[in-house]
Formats: C-alpha cells, sequence, structure tokens
C-alpha cells in the first residue's frame, strides 16, 4: 500500500524531520533513509521505517515532492576555495547534509562561505558532487 502520512512526531539523531528527506533525498531515500531517529523522537526507526517520500520506493499515483527541482545546469565548486581553516568543498560532504544545514555558513574563508561556494551546499539537486 501507498504510504500518505509520515509518523508525526519523528526527527533524525540531526533533527531532521521528514520533510528534509524530500528535499535532500530521492524517492525511497537512497541515500540517508537509515538514519535512526533522535533519543527524544516520539516515534522509533529509521527514515525509511517513518517517511512516505522514503517508503514509497517506486512512483506512484503520488506525485514526486515538487519542492527541490532537477537543476538544469551543472554546478562547479569554486576553484581552489578553503575555509578559514584551510578545509575544501570536500570536507563539507564529509561533515554535513547536502545544503550544508550546519556548517555552510560558519568558517567562511577569503572568498566567503561554503555555501557561496560548494555545490554540495550550494544546489542539492546537483549530482556532480556525488
Amino acid at each position: 500500500s501507498i504510504c500518505t502520512k509520515d509518523t508525526q512526531g519523528w526527527f533524525d539523531q540531526r533533527g531532521y524531520d521528514c520533510v528534509w528527506y524530500e528535499i535532500a533525498d530521492g524517492r525511497g531515500c537512497p541515500k540517508y533513509g537509515n538514519q535512526i531517529a533522535h533519543e527524544f523522537s516520539t516515534a522509533e526507526g529509521s527514515a525509511s521505517d517513518n517517511c512516505c517520500h522514503c517508503k514509497n520506493a517506486v512512483a506512484s499515483n503520488v506525485s514526486p515532492a515538487a519542492v527541490a527541482p532537477s537543476s538544469s545546469e551543472t554546478c562547479v565548486d569554486t576553484p581552489e576555495w578553503t575555509n578559514v581553516n584551510g578545509n575544501g568543498c570536500e570536507w563539507y560532504q564529509d561533515s554535513d547534509f547536502p545544503e550544508c544545514p550546519i556548517y555552510g555558513t560558519n568558517f567562511t574563508g577569503d572568498k566567503g562561505s561554503a555555501a557561496e561556494n560548494c555545490c554540495y551546499c550550494k544546489d542539492p539537486t546537483c549530482e556532480d558532487w556525488s
């Protein structure tokens, strides 16, 4: 059966609820579906257990979320950009979620923040960074 309602009160260990998964991950949540519930979440289990976007892996009569349309342009990281600690865009891919909600505007370098210079932080629909 098709899931039509997310589990109320569920959020993952970083505080993201099901809406985040609709924006940051593909249908079926192949990248982040295994993220587990925060200890203070009112529901247990992973995103794949609690979010319809993750449960409905196969296209159905439920239309895909229009919140994050696919980009028609290719995103390119700013060449040789680093933050004040000397970390480049790769560090953000290893340390943050797409769109870099945790660190994207911190630790700016002389050319600005990761949110302004790294595809992973600027355009989560661009698959070039994966």
